[in-house]
């Protein structure tokens, strides 16, 4: 059985999503030494969800996420990926606005960096190439003499 790589996008555009899973796909259909597997949006109330997709990262040799719109699930599927230790692979398409002013503003998406693709021929023919699956190192002791972070929202609903 092939290695798998963990693929995170949003689903609430529906077209969107079908174009991201049927390149996901196409460029399984390739002859490549992984198998990227995804999770397809599920609305069905009441259903577990949040295991079944941690276990499918777990079991990643990395994980690869598409920020063109940011969502909860995929913010959330990223920062376990690196919680973990695996490496992320951020992918972004040039042709739509999307969250890239707020994914700015987050900050930790230019950190990571990422591929931006201008149709979806460019996005398979990235996944059928080599993706360096080495993690950003980070410590992960304790630095109590290090300052904490907080990044709050610039506005506030309550």
């Amino acid at each position: 059985m092939k290695p798998q790589a963990f693929v995170a996008y949003p689903g609430s555009d529906k077209q969107f999503a079908d174009l991201i899973f049927n390149t996901i796909r196409r460029a399984n259909a390739h002859n490549i030494p992984l198998n990227y597997v995804a999770w397809p949006s599920n609305d069905i109330a009441g259903q577990p969800l949040v295991k079944p997709i941690l276990e499918k990262i777990d079991n990643s040799e990395f994980v690869v996420a598409d920020i063109t719109w940011l969502n909860e699930n995929v913010v959330f599927e990223v920062g376990y990926a690196i919680g973990s230790s695996k490496r992320v692979f951020l992918v972004r398409n040039l042709q739509i606005v999307g969250d890239k002013e707020i994914a700015k503003d987050i900050g930790i998406f230019d950190t990571l960096g990422y591929f931006e693709y201008s149709n979806f021929e460019e996005l398979e023919q990235r996944l059928v190439a080599a993706i360096d699956s080495q993690p950003m190192p980070f410590r992960i002791d304790i630095n109590k003499q290090a300052p904490v972070y907080i990044v709050e929202p610039q506005e506030r609903s309550m």
